[in-house]
């Protein structure tokens, strides 16, 4: 019950602490989303109307997480659950699977000290890299940004050895550190025969776009020779 409480002090602290950003008293926190979501609850019923007094804005917030947690517990019937891992769009799978049929050849290295392994990959247009490249890239340092644009010219992929945790993999390209996911880990985890691409993602000759909506899954019908 203590914890519960001192929980529930922090909570107040904190929202008291938001209520004070505002001088004139804080617009509803349902603002945002109450136009957006209908609560069938009365408590979050037309406040994006109004503007709360720092004791009902307390009521309200405490509330309003309180039925945001009870949502999103497991062990309800109809719980919302949180996303674990980042979405893979058929674009993506399409790029990832052109990628891993590149003609790029991709040194590898073991990690020493966990059960790893670093892919060093040519970014761009080029097909291979020396073991001298691979070796000035890991002892690299930045001193200006010419030597920054240099290191642009390979990305590094670390995937776990075990399979089954493939998704779990990181890149230092700009596409994964904006989407957690990118063509280099996706293509690598194919090349190495960790995943399978669906098969629209091969529908698209490689070097063309994808052209915009719904792939086509019906066949014409009534050719003739």
């Amino acid at each position: 019950m203590s914890r519960e409480r001192g929980r529930m002090g922090k909570a107040k602290a904190y929202l008291i602490l938001i209520y004070s950003k505002k001088n004139d008293g804080i617009l509803s926190i349902t603002e945002k989303y109450g136009r957006k979501r209908s609560y069938t609850d009365s408590v979050f019923v037309d406040l994006g109307r109004e503007r709360l007094v720092l004791s009902r804005f307390l009521v309200v917030a405490i509330e309003m997480v309180s039925k945001w947690s009870r949502d999103r517990d497991e062990k309800h019937p109809n719980a919302i659950l949180f996303v674990n891992e980042p979405t893979k769009t058929l674009n993506k799978w399409t790029k990832s699977y052109y990628f891993a049929k590149s003609p790029k050849t991709i040194p590898e290295y073991a990690s020493k000290t966990t059960d790893e392994t670093d892919y060093y990959l040519p970014a761009g247009a080029t097909e291979k890299l020396t073991k001298t490249q691979v070796n000035k890239y890991k002892k690299q340092k930045w001193n200006n940004f010419d030597d920054y644009k240099e290191s642009l010219t390979i990305w590094k992929v670390t995937l776990p050895n075990d399979p089954s945790f493939w998704k779990t993999s990181s890149c230092n390209c700009p596409s994964f550190f904006k989407e957690f996911v990118c063509k280099h880990v996706i293509g690598l985890a194919i090349r190495l025969k960790y995943c399978k691409p669906p098969p629209t993602a091969k529908d698209v000759k490689m070097g063309e776009k994808r052209k915009r909506g719904r792939p086509k899954k019906a066949t014409k019908a009534l050719i003739t020779k």
